[in-house]
């Protein structure tokens, strides 16, 4: 059993990408790794690895570190490279963010998901072009405001924490598009995050949030009518034994705040190329009608939602596959075809 690379491994002076994942038995980075001048990559998850080597730092072209699945009981304290875009330290021990992060100046992903991280240094919020960050399975159990200065930020996983409350500073999130909160402790939900202007998916179930609270329909009647749709699907309202007319309630949610007219939105469904004649009737339906059927109307938002959002030829190909089995759900589309 060897515990570190082979010394014939730092003479491919000209490698770009190092993998060596799942060996399980290297638990040591030699200095030599500063000879691998070119390197863009390096992956070495499902090790022992418990810390890095200053020389780490030398390799002055690399953009993605993947070290996850180690052993690391502290971020990298001597890690400083300035070119890194992509770090993974997922399903590590490590307990504390040193400061020494603000120096990844150019890091746009980190991944620090299922470790015991409670707190963030203040340092945290330098990260001036961070876009994704995945925080999710940790130890957190009060907001961290250094997020909420990290105003490039695009997608931000903070579920399976201890949270109770999300900060009022969220509305500073401007680029936000993705923000989960699925399995912590929050009781209500701030307003502040409607501010957040281009959030497309906002998830927060399993938590202690009483759904029928006059604040949840505050929420509710002051976000957009797709916002809406997608807080309904993405928080698993069937299992919540809402009544018809909550439903049609929330249905008749303003459009004012839509991209979309009415009638741009329809001659876009019925020029779409990919969509079947059933799929572009039930759109139709939907966008001018509150009733409720819950398979077709789950079905209604993943194609009003991925319409917007240009997805691939191959995913409305699996949409129209999945409408065929419910229409028997609505008579009167029934009729329609």
């Amino acid at each position: 059993m060897w515990n570190m690379f082979s010394e014939d491994i730092y003479d491919l002076n000209k490698l770009e990408k190092f993998c060596l994942e799942k060996y399980e038995n290297i638990s040591f980075i030699s200095p030599d790794i500063k000879k691998l001048k070119n390197l863009l990559e390096f992956h070495l998850s499902y090790n022992p690895v418990s810390e890095l080597p200053d020389e780490m730092n030398d390799l002055k072209h690399l953009e993605i570190l993947n070290l996850s699945h180690n052993i690391f009981k502290l971020f990298p304290i001597n890690l400083n490279l300035s070119t890194l875009k992509i770090l993974n330290l997922s399903n590590n021990n490590i307990s504390l963010i040193t400061p020494n992060i603000k120096n990844l100046k150019h890091l746009e992903t980190l991944i620090l998901s299922n470790n015991e991280i409670e707190t963030l240094p203040a340092e945290f919020g330098e990260l001036e072009k961070l876009q994704d960050l995945f925080l999710h399975a940790n130890n957190i159990s009060i907001f961290p405001e250094e997020i909420c200065k990290i105003k490039s930020l695009e997608i931000l996983y903070l579920s399976n924490n201890k949270i109770k409350e999300i900060s009022t500073s969220i509305q500073n999130l401007q680029n936000l598009e993705n923000f989960y909160m699925n399995d912590n402790e929050l009781t209500y939900i701030t307003n502040n995050i409607i501010l957040c202007r281009k959030l497309l998916i906002f998830e927060f179930h399993n938590n202690q949030i009483h759904y029928k609270s006059p604040q949840i329909n505050r929420f509710l009647n002051r976000i957009d009518k797709m916002n809406t749709y997608l807080f309904l699907y993405n928080n698993q309202i069937d299992d919540l034994n809402y009544n018809n007319n909550f439903i049609i309630n929330v249905l008749k949610i303003s459009n004012k705040q839509l991209k979309l007219d009415n009638k741009k939105l329809i001659d876009e469904i019925i020029d779409d190329p990919i969509l079947t004649s059933n799929c572009k009737l039930l759109l139709i339906k939907y966008s001018n009608d509150y009733t409720y059927h819950s398979i077709l109307f789950i079905r209604f938002i993943e194609l009003l939602y991925y319409i917007w959002n240009d997805i691939t030829q191959e995913r409305k190909i699996k949409l129209n596959k999945t409408i065929k089995p419910h229409l028997d759900f609505d008579e009167s589309l029934e009729a329609l075809l």
